[in-house]
């Protein structure tokens, strides 16, 4: 009987278990999250100013070796800070809270050459100021983990434009964003929250809450590529394309790759509350753009009659001639989640079955007990 007893509670345990992970999986699939948490390493060295800031630059390896400086408290900036070109830099906060650094008036707060990556850091200039985020150069390659870039307005670029309120990525610059916050960030021209004219991808994280006079969300021109997969752009504001404008020169090509993700809640003044594109391609598989507001015309999907236009038909969703658009419903977890009520059902008769067997069992030896026992009374000697 305790044998019996055991075997059924680990059928028991092992049902649990499979109907946790099966909501897991339905949690995971709706929220966009995952159970697993991004980090570095502890810190190669602590800093609490700008000065020892500085230095800890300085002694970081030439070789492109990863080097992690940890914040210990908010670092007000009196120059922007420049990333060599021969440098691997890990930005994190250590201790309590989201430490941040805070950039000068009418500079950027940070300007990479080599390799920067932000895990837990913020990134901001002080209220009434003017600056952008970061500044992704040539050559150069920015890692959004977490934390925050917020409260930033553009200075002007090379051009005398001023773009990129949050984050600008110039040609030959590459911006990897897979969690983290854009917020609140302010372009006067183009890129309140993103100017890209290099390699932009997304795959986790927010945009949300910036604005400029093109591209509220994120920018992307000259030979821009932005790759979408994951995260959400929303809440952004424009005159053109509130969520994303997508638009190069006459004779550029700019590609946007939508393959999930969500663009929904941007505003636009004019048309394209959630993307514009011109000029360009805008190539869609998955994800979605829904839910956004453009006063003039097309709510979510405004595309001019020049542009290069690689929409393929969508079986789950649709394009309606008034420019909105429904992404369709991921399904890349169909399997594993048939494959998981299969498993619930097998192990759920097996129970049965071998609940029934036993009763069997059990019934056949007290039978059989009875028998003997019976026999044994009726015995004469």
């Amino acid at each position: 009987m305790r044998c019996l007893l055991i075997k059924k509670t680990s059928l028991f345990i092992s049902l649990l278990l499979m109907i946790v992970l099966f909501f897991s999986t339905f949690a995971l699939v709706f929220s966009e999250s995952s159970f697993f948490v991004q980090g570095t390493k502890t810190p190669d060295k602590l800093v609490k100013n700008e000065s020892e800031l500085i230095n800890a630059l300085s002694v970081a390896p030439s070789d492109k070796t990863v080097y992690v400086i940890g914040l210990s408290a908010d670092i007000v900036l009196k120059k922007s800070l420049e990333i060599p070109a021969d440098k691997n830099i890990v930005l994190v906060s250590v201790g309590d809270g989201v430490w941040k650094l805070v950039g000068p008036n009418k500079q950027n707060t940070i300007n990479v050459n080599g390799l920067l990556t932000l895990d837990g850091v913020g990134v901001t200039h002080v209220e009434g100021d003017v600056g952008g985020g970061v500044y992704v150069d040539e050559g150069g390659v920015l890692t959004f983990l977490s934390g925050k870039i917020y409260g930033n307005t553009d200075t002007d670029d090379v051009y005398g434009v001023a773009c990129g309120g949050g984050v600008y990525v110039g040609s030959g610059g590459v911006f990897v964003m897979s969690g983290g916050e854009i917020v609140n960030n302010k372009a006067n021209r183009m890129g309140g929250g993103v100017y890209n004219a290099g390699s932009f991808s997304m795959s986790g994280g927010e945009i949300s809450g910036n604005n400029a006079y093109r591209g509220g969300g994120v920018y992307n021109q000259f030979y821009g590529v932005f790759v979408m997969s994951g995260g959400i752009i929303a809440n952004n504001t424009a005159d053109f394309g509130g969520g994303v404008d997508n638009s190069g020169g006459y004779e550029r090509g700019v590609t946007f790759t939508m393959t999930g993700g969500k663009i929904t809640g941007n505003v636009a003044k004019d048309r394209g509350g959630g993307l514009v594109y011109m000029k360009g391609s805008f190539k869609w598989s998955d994800g979605r753009i829904s839910g956004n507001t453009a006063s003039f015309k097309n709510n979510d999907v405004s595309r001019a009659e020049f542009c290069i236009d690689t929409i393929p038909p969508s079986r789950d969703g649709f394009f309606m001639d008034s420019g909105v658009w429904l992404g369709k419903i991921k399904n890349n977890l169909f399997l594993p989640i048939v494959v998981t009520v299969v498993s619930l059902i097998v192990i759920v008769v097996g129970l049965f079955f071998y609940r029934s067997k036993k009763l069997n069992q059990l019934t056949t030896k007290s039978i059989v007990d009875s028998t003997v026992q019976y026999r044994f009374s009726t015995v004469s000697y």
